[in-house]
């Protein structure tokens, strides 16, 4: 029909089913005598090789997808929603309501299928994104999602879809390459996956999305320079990719970028569908008429409520029917988008807008079960058209609602499929048991390699460190050199034992919980994924954090320790370098607990400034150890500066024979003296090394279970 224009999407004759003719088929492998005779050791050594159009990588462990099986499970839709219902509670004042954000959406999402969700702003598309994609949190959430035709299990689910999130959450210091490649060896079993394989499918997607010309390139951020908005959003595709999930779900991928970058983005992930058999659904805020075309179905949502689910055609057919028709020359998502809009130009404008909308609603839920299953699916499930490629039935002929529920009736009872009953009872043996995931161990050494990279690739914080050791070094180096054994070197040496103190404590955590913030929140985005465990997680922090934090300060006491002329003992030094090393480990994890138990790193750099003080202050420097009010007195056995700053004293004075003037009345010749004079006494050099290595590992212990903690996922399951 010429009325809708040249931006409408032209009706036409529907096509092939695309899990029929285009679901993956799998490709020919490289022969077993190749693979052995031939390692790759990354994907620049495997690109050149031709590729398939698909990554198919049959293993006797894996078994892969098939059109046969595509096709045999296909019975009922991979993805279905009935009657799901979304509420928060808000607080006005001084009462608390629930806002109902979803009212009763119902659907489904077949393989090979792309739906789009469209609507205005606060429509509640991401809302039900997340809710099929199993990331909301809060609220009171009802209604029933199956999986394959049953429920859903979530350790089962979070692992065969893949969520594409608005914001690309990734390193910007690692590669194009890099990034995806870390992806595939942390979600793909080592015991099922050679790294040749890991390398050929890696290699297969960056082709496939067209990221093999910048797999060199750097991700980079607001403040380093890498590759482009499309490119970017296009290696976070890619890394949902690697585990060959059943279904990939995206929110916003258009948002930020060029018209061409996201008409692209779109029109791969339709390839991407239709070619690998899986199924589609984003969220898309303002598409243009050609990705349109890309979508097999739209799903229109407006205050929460379903409005229309169905092929872009037979919208525009059903708004004609309801007094819409789009005007010539209009997209149709802008058409869409505008007919579910509230008008608040004038009181009257919005009231009107309100109506229509309710009227759209109200007349689409009576007929929704029927039009939803009468919408273009795949599988050879329908034998003819949808009602609104059809020509006029007798039925349909009457108009309405009515007329359209009985063609629906009609197209259905002869061609769609007579099948059981929809399952939506206890998961099936093969669906109860989450995929198998890499080993502790390599996925402990995979993220350690990954955080190395990204830390010595981190130059602002390598400068930073670097430039707080030479000063440190140089400023206190110079200000307490050679104090020599006169009297008043008693002040300066127990004033440099609290500049390192200060300084090591301050050092470390200023340094340390930006970087594991930045880290946090991509780890946060993988674990809704299942990636990989909390402990490898932390541990591989641990062990990437503290060897730098270690050597850096290790640099300057050493330094500062001759430099100053301190008793160059062997025992003495190595007493001293291990009770300072003591204070960087529980400094550090301190640092990790308050990082993994705050959200947010405004508030946590406050309260790590407030501990640092606080161990400060009760340091035994500024007050006397042993005159402190009893109701205070205990705060000082929490604060481990108390018992390194004590033990390096005790280590250093010990044995110190002081040189006396002959005009001085007063003189403390002995250094053990000086011990007792500041009360620096109460525990050995060993003790205050046993308390602080206690310290560590509680601290650590907490810090482990504050992430655990605030980052397991409270997601809602229905």
């Amino acid at each position: 029909m010429d009325h809708h224009g040249a931006g409408a999407v032209a009706r036409h004759d529907p096509q092939p089913p695309p899990a029929a003719d285009a679901v993956r088929q799998a490709p020919s492998i490289v022969s077993s005598s190749a693979s052995s005779s031939q390692q790759y050791g990354s994907t620049r050594e495997f690109i050149e090789l031709p590729l398939s159009p698909v990554d198919g990588y049959p293993s006797s462990k894996v078994p892969e997808k098939t059109l046969s099986s595509v096709i045999a499970g296909q019975h009922a839709p991979l993805l279905a929603w009935e009657d799901v219902a979304y509420s928060v509670k808000i607080k006005d004042k001084e009462q608390s309501s629930m806002r109902t954000l979803l009212h009763g959406i119902s659907g489904e999402v077949y393989p090979g299928e792309v739906i789009g969700l469209l609507g205005p702003s606060g429509a509640g598309k991401t809302t039900l994104l997340n809710i099929l994609a199993g990331r909301i949190e809060g609220g009171m959430l009802s209604g029933r999602v199956s999986f394959r035709g049953r429920k859903r299990v979530p350790g089962v689910f979070k692992r065969r879809v893949a969520y594409v999130e608005q914001e690309d959450m990734m390193f910007p210091m690692l590669t194009v390459e890099e990034t995806i490649m870390f992806a595939a060896k942390l979600r793909l079993a080592d015991r099922n996956y050679t790294q040749l394989q890991k390398v050929e499918r890696v290699a297969s997607i960056m082709h496939q999305l067209r990221l093999s010309h910048v797999k060199g390139s750097k991700i980079g951020d607001a403040l380093s320079r890498g590759v482009s908005g499309g490119e970017r959003k296009r290696v976070s595709i890619g890394v949902g990719l690697v585990t060959d999930p059943d279904m990939i779900v995206l929110d916003e991928p258009t948002s930020g970028l060029d018209s061409n970058s996201a008409e692209m983005v779109v029109e791969l992930v339709r390839d991407i569908t239709r070619s690998r058999g899986i199924a589609s659904i984003m969220t898309v805020h303002q598409p243009n008429a050609n990705m349109l075309t890309c979508f097999d179905r739209v799903l229109l949502l407006s205050q929460g409520r379903l409005v229309f689910f169905g092929s872009v055609a037979e919208a525009l057919e059903y708004f004609e029917t309801k007094g819409f028709p789009c005007p010539m020359r209009q997209n149709p998502a802008d058409f869409f988008i505008d007919m579910m809009s509230l008008n608040n130009r004038s009181p009257q404008d919005l009231e009107a807008s309100r109506r229509r909308i309710e009227h759209l609603a109200q007349s689409f839920s009576g007929s929704s079960k029927l039009t939803t299953k009468m919408s273009l699916s795949y599988g050879g499930l329908y034998e003819q058209r949808p009602y609104a490629l059809q020509g006029p039935t007798p039925a349909a002929s009457r108009g309405g609602v009515a007329g359209m529920a009985a063609a629906a009736s009609a197209s259905t009872t002869v061609g769609l499929r007579q099948d059981a009953p929809f399952n939506w009872g206890t998961p099936e043996a093969d669906d109860a048991e989450p995929p198998e995931r890499a080993s502790w161990l390599f996925e402990l050494r995979t993220l350690a390699q990954r955080d190395a990279i990204t830390t010595l690739r981190h130059y602002t914080f390598l400068s930073a460190v670097g430039l707080n050791t030479v000063s440190v070094l140089l400023l206190l180096g110079l200000l307490f050199y050679q104090l020599g054994r006169e009297v008043e070197s008693i002040q300066n040496r127990i004033g440099l034992f609290f500049a390192l103190t200060l300084n090591s404590t301050y050092g470390v955590m200023s340094h340390y919980l930006y970087v594991y913030y930045k880290a946090k929140d991509i780890m946060l985005s993988e674990r809704g994924s299942g990636s990989y465990r909390m402990t490898t997680f932390y541990l591989a922090k641990v062990a990437v954090y503290l060897p730098f934090a270690v050597l850096s300060s290790w640099i300057y006491f050493v330094g500062i320790y001759f430099m100053a002329g301190l008793q160059p003992v062997a025992t003495k030094v190595f007493v001293s370098l291990s009770l300072f090393t003591v204070l960087i480990v529980v400094t550090l994890a301190v640092t990790l607990m308050v990082g993994s138990f705050v959200s947010t790193y405004d508030l946590a750099s406050v309260i790590a400034a407030l501990t640092v003080t606080t161990w400060v202050i009760f340091g035994g420097h500024l007050a006397n150890a042993g005159e402190l009010l009893p109701v205070i007195s205990w705060m000082q056995f929490i604060s481990p500066a108390f018992y390194v700053y004590e033990g390096m004293v005790r280590t250093e004075f010990t044995g110190l024979e002081l040189h006396c003037k002959a005009n001085n009345g007063l003189c403390v010749a002995r250094g053990d003296d000086v011990i007792k004079l500041y009360k620096l006494d109460q525990f050995t050099v060993g003790q205050c090394a046993l308390i602080g290595v206690c310290m560590a590992v509680g601290y650590n212990a907490l810090a482990y279970l504050s992430l655990r903690w605030k980052a397991k996922p409270k997601y809602l399951w229905i």
